[in-house]
């Protein structure tokens, strides 16, 4: 399977495994698994690309939002494009919402699952007011 990549990966999958139930290979393989770390992934990327595109043009990188104000000069297309990454990461909060809470046929456990949702709100506490990069330098120090 192809992911949006977002380094998530290495912090939360292996994380899962000491979080309670003993993950089978069957499970861990399984589309609802896989498919929860996409969910995450793409609402972390798109967060990402949302609270970072201005620092990041500044910096000769491109990313989807400041690809699309290279294509165009005006206002309206960067608010555009913020809109529609915002009904996307919604959209996507609400289909792991689904997987989340769904029991009934769910191969992976529920102590799995709030692993996927918690690091969800985490990247949404990081990115609730500006760039994730700039507001962790402080704590660095």
């Amino acid at each position: 399977m192809v992911y949006v990549w977002f380094a998530l990966g290495p912090i939360v999958l292996p994380a899962i495994y000491f979080v309670g139930p003993k993950l089978s290979k069957e499970i861990v393989e399984s589309f609802e698994y896989h498919y929860l770390y996409e969910l995450m992934s793409i609402q972390g990327r798109l967060l990402n690309e949302i609270h970072s595109f201005k620092r990041e043009f500044k910096e000769g990188k491109l990313n989807v939002v400041a690809l699309h104000l290279s294509n165009g000069d005006n206002e309206k297309v960067e608010e555009e494009d913020v809109k529609q990454m915002m009904t996307m990461i919604k959209n996507k909060r609400r289909e792991m919402m689904k997987f989340v809470t769904k029991e009934k046929g769910s191969i992976v456990p529920r102590a799995c699952k709030y692993a996927f949702w918690n690091m969800c709100n985490v990247l949404n506490l990081f990115y609730a007011m500006n760039d994730g990069l700039l507001e962790t330098r402080f704590f660095v120090l």
